[in-house]
């Protein structure tokens, strides 16, 4: 299995060598001045660099606005594609999933779930064989609930959780 922020780095259609610089100092102050709900889990603030420059690839890509909670994702045929939400959504192998990905032969026929509840969405792992991880944590989650950003892994795919867009 594949270290998960690898899998971002070649999900984006990004090579590794563009994310071997340094870190600078101003990318240091930027993540300092973040509210704890954006910061990476992880301690190396270069994850964090990594999962925003994969977020940004893929928005870059989309034509139109996204106007609720949805999944972004690089299907197997490269093309961004953007799924909404609404009040749950199952994805896997199986025809019967929202979000059916029948080719992808590391998902589980119904691997993920995420469900509307109060004022967010939460992720509920399905029994899934290979596991699905967020925002590149090692372990393997059975549930969470989601922030705006997400990166959820699962069946060799990462998909991006966009949350629901308020009124401003």
């Amino acid at each position: 299995m594949r270290h998960p922020s690898n899998l971002i780095k070649l999900n984006a259609g990004m090579n590794e060598s563009e994310f071997d610089g340094p870190t600078t100092a101003a990318f240091e102050a930027i993540l300092s001045s973040l509210p704890p709900t954006v910061k990476s889990e992880s301690p190396d603030s270069r994850g964090l660099f990594v999962d925003l420059q994969f977020v940004a690839a893929l928005l870059s890509e989309i034509s139109g606005a996204i106007t609720q909670a949805s999944l972004i994702f690089r299907d197997t045929d490269k093309q961004v594609r953007v799924c909404a939400i609404g009040e749950g959504l199952l994805v896997g192998r199986a025809n019967d999933c929202d979000l059916s990905l029948p080719q992808r032969r590391d998902l589980s026929r119904h691997h993920f779930k995420i469900t509307k509840e109060n004022n967010g969405f939460r992720l509920f792992d399905h029994g899934s064989s290979n596991g699905t991880f967020v925002r590149g944590i090692q372990s393997r989650i059975a549930s969470r609930e989601l922030c705006d950003g997400d990166i959820i892994e699962a069946g060799g795919l990462a998909f991006v959780y966009i949350g629901p867009v308020s009124g401003i």
